[in-house]
């Protein structure tokens, strides 16, 4: 009974971690290029460029 309580946990808490996935800066400016929102997709391609990321 108990090993299948802490199965059960670790089945949940995975699941809760995953939900918490976020974008990143690359594709937050390609959303906003896409979108038509020009200005917001240059200031992150921009922090990206000078921190070495040669995409941006």
């Amino acid at each position: 009974m108990r090993k299948s309580a802490l199965i059960g946990s670790i089945a949940a808490l995975s699941l809760l971690g995953s939900v918490g996935a976020q974008a990143g800066p690359w594709e937050a400016g390609m959303v906003a290029y896409n979108r038509g929102d020009y200005v917001p997709a240059i200031r992150l391609f921009r922090a990206l460029a000078e921190a070495g990321n040669a995409r941006a």
